[in-house]
């Protein structure tokens, strides 16, 4: 086997999670969800019915859409079986998420089977152990197996090779590049770089690395099929953050667009992986080498990040007339953890933060609002669950 690197990912794995329990729904529309769609299976999907879809939405789009509040416990569980069934083929596993795994067969019986046979292994036992579909991508890459994955989904295999990564991904939008949020990806495109193959024919990329800053570094190395990060099985997240490099801002607005952008990609990110944090920090970099941080400390686990909070940071440590100096901004969610509970975090569950929050964050968001000429910003009707 010249390809070792496996990633496995699950199918729709809450809604197929309820679907093993109630075959009955199989040909159906079903979806997971509370206020949003948290999963939808396929035959929803094919309807419309998209993932973080509110769901007063969804059941327009898809009337006849049923509806199953998520049972985080249950899911847990599957996912912790799953796990234990990967690490018995290999010790060398690494969680993605809670339905997401790596998988390096270097140094295992497995080592010398081929690719697909491997592959075949893991789809057939997922299926007969627990009556659930996954997709498998193959390369030699954690990335490239991770893209393998997302082409081949879902209930399939494909394996990205030295020869032909290249024409299966080269041509794709860089919107597709595992990894990277809407604020990344406009920061690409303003460079004029559209596509996956532009990012790997960049000759000189000077200046592109002092805009993207380190984030630059390992996209390229992942898209020219360099491994910049191993498989590592005692792996854990402590901290998801952005940065952005900064040229010629000098207004207020201008800096809370960019914020907002900034909290808006790492609060997707939060929720995809289905992590809490306990604190946030935010840092700037001037051009004279100066540089001002500072940081809020919650007192519970949250599972996104307030732009009140934020933005208030970003108030404490900024110096209006050091504006056109700003060079750098980053926003970090510290402490993290997984998500052990059914019911998510918000920014009201403890009393203490709640007093006097909500005046300040309504200024906030008509603020917003009214720079982006759009209604972006809106309250939440209650608590969000997954």
């Amino acid at each position: 086997m010249k390809n070792k690197i496996f990633h496995i990912d699950m199918d729709s794995f809450f809604a197929s999670v309820e679907l093993a329990e109630r075959p009955e729904y199989e040909k159906l529309p079903l979806a997971v969800g509370h206020l949003v769609i948290a999963s939808a299976n396929y035959v929803a999907r094919g309807l419309g019915v998209k993932s973080a879809m509110n769901i007063v939405d969804a059941k327009k789009i898809c009337p006849q859409l049923t509806i199953i509040y998520p049972n985080k416990n249950k899911y847990t569980s599957m996912s912790d079986k799953i796990y234990s069934f990967l690490s018995s083929l290999s010790k060398n596993i690494e969680t993605g998420s809670i339905d997401e795994w790596y998988l390096d067969v270097s140094n295992t019986q497995y080592e010398n089977w081929k690719e697909i046979e491997f592959a075949s292994l893991v789809k057939n036992s997922i299926k007969q152990k627990f009556n659930l579909n996954c997709t498998v991508g193959n390369s030699f890459t954690p990335f490239l197996a991770k893209m393998a994955t997302n082409l081949a989904k879902p209930d399939g295999f494909l394996t990205l090779t030295k020869d032909n990564f290249k024409s299966y991904i080269y041509d794709l939008h860089i919107s597709k590049i595992i990894g990277i949020g809407p604020s990344l990806t406009r920061q690409l495109i303003e460079l004029n770089l559209h596509y996956i193959k532009d990012i790997a024919n960049v000759k000189n990329d000077y200046l592109i690395r002092k805009k993207i800053g380190l984030h630059w570094s390992k996209l390229r190395m992942n898209v020219l099929g360099i491994i910049c990060d191993p498989i590592n099985p005692d792996y854990k997240r402590k901290n998801l953050g952005r940065s952005q490099s900064i040229r010629n801002y000098s207004e207020y607005q201008e800096f809370l667009k960019l914020i907002k952008e900034l909290t808006d990609d790492i609060n997707s990110g939060l929720k995809y992986q289905d992590f809490m944090f306990k604190s946030v920090n935010i840092k700037i970099r001037y051009s004279d080498g100066d540089s001002a941080t500072k940081s809020f400390n919650f007192v519970n686990f949250q599972n996104q990040i307030p732009l009140h909070v934020v933005v208030d940071l970003f108030e404490q440590i900024s110096d209006f007339s050091k504006y056109d100096q700003v060079i750098n901004l980053s926003i970090t969610a510290n402490n993290i953890m997984e998500n052990d509970n059914n019911e998510q975090l918000t920014i009201f569950d403890s009393p203490t933060q709640k007093i006097s929050t909500e005046s300040k964050l309504e200024k906030i968001r008509k603020q917003v609002n009214k720079t982006l000429n759009k209604k972006i910003i809106h309250y939440p009707s209650s608590r969000s669950n997954r």
